[in-house]
């Protein structure tokens, strides 16, 4: 049956092909007909002038031989254009016919498969995402590599540095856009959001750790804007990480003190300010309270410093899954889940981060 469909519409190709090449070629043959149609009228104008007495009977038969002469012309070469039309476009057309199919056949066999099963539409439209996510990452490396090579002929753009560091990071090469961040950090070495961001982007190379050349970047932050939320955390945490957590939650404090109402990253601050009190000689602020929350205990965080990098990566990989697995018995611990996202983010685990602050979202949006 589907050879039976595929000859069918094999022949209906054809045809369609065919049908023009066949046709007669009327513009040449109507031009032919038109002549001998005014010759014809002007015998009969001869004949008019004949008896009206305009020519003689011998001027008659001569015009009537010159016009008939021209019709004998005029008629064989409208022969002759239809002869000759037909005989190229007959054989193209013949020509046609034979290779169409047989070309059809001789690609087919060795290319199709007239058994394979159809594909059901689920995995059609798998097969599409996966090709159009492919092709957003090749589109984005594309970019990337473009943004270089502009680079290179512009290699005083603070802005093209910027940009080429961020891609990279957004893309988890986070090693890979380090350069691209000191060349932007030298052309632009007062951008506080661009300190900022290499700092991050150290910690999360260094598992979490707040490197001595990421705090001096937080510092420079500091010194250009003191308030800056990002900034005085990190400076905090080199502090807690160092063991000196007075002055960690001294810092966490103040920051705490002077948070804009509503600020999304404050339940975040108080929740880690609550964890450092209770595993460590940290005391909170008076208008605070220090519940459990399943953070580190004070052996663990002095065991940390003694640990190799990879070492302390699992450690508090193994407490943020502890976090994770503990949010699911309590899904509306709204500190829980900032703490988690958090986590996460410095982890790099940006979808895992993703679906904790979309549940942060929602318990934020189901209070009043």
């Amino acid at each position: 049956m589907l050879w039976f469909y595929a000859a069918l519409m094999t022949l209906a190709v054809i045809v369609l092909i065919l049908w023009p090449l066949l046709r007669p070629t009327r513009r040449s043959i109507d031009r032919a007909d038109y002549d001998l149609a005014i010759y014809r009228d002007q015998l009969d104008e001869v004949d008019r002038d004949l008896a009206r007495g305009v020519i003689d009977a011998e001027q008659a038969e001569a015009a009537r031989t010159e016009i008939k002469r021209r019709i004998l012309a005029a008629d064989a070469e409208r022969n002759a254009i239809s002869t000759t039309a037909r005989r190229p476009a007959l054989a193209g057309a013949i020509l046609i016919a034979l290779i169409l199919p047989i070309g059809a056949v001789a690609v087919y066999l060795p290319l199709g498969n007239p058994d394979l099963p159809a594909q059901p539409l689920t995995e059609r439209r798998e097969a599409a995402a996966k090709a159009a996510g492919a092709g957003s990452s090749l589109e984005f490396k594309d970019a990337i590599e473009q943004l270089r090579q502009r680079l290179l002929e512009d290699p005083e753009s603070a802005e093209g540095w910027t940009l080429l560091a961020r891609s990279l990071a957004a893309m988890k090469r986070h090693a890979e856009s380090v350069p691209a961040f000191r060349r932007a950090r030298e052309l632009s070495p007062d951008n506080v959001g661009l300190m900022t961001d290499f700092g991050e982007t150290l910690m999360i190379i260094h598992n979490g750790e707040v490197t001595e050349e990421a705090l001096q970047l937080f510092l420079q932050v500091l010194e250009k804007s003191p308030d800056h939320p990002a900034a005085v955390y990190y400076v905090g945490l080199s502090s807690v990480q160092k063991g000196m957590v007075t002055e960690g939650m001294a810092r966490w404090a103040a920051l705490a003190r002077k948070a804009p109402p509503g600020a999304e990253w404050l339940p975040f601050l108080e929740d880690q300010m609550r964890q450092l009190a209770a595993n460590s000689d940290a005391t909170l602020p008076d208008d605070m309270t220090a519940p459990a929350t399943g953070g580190p205990t004070r052996e663990q965080m002095e065991a940390a410093q003694e640990m190799t990098p990879e070492e302390r990566l699992e450690m508090i990989r193994s407490m943020v899954d502890g976090l994770e697995a503990r949010l699911k018995d309590e899904p509306d611990d709204l500190a829980g889940w900032q703490r988690l996202a958090r986590a996460w983010r410095v982890l790099g685990e940006t979808a895992k981060a993703e679906i904790a602050e979309q549940r942060i979202r929602e318990l934020q949006q189901s209070r009043p």
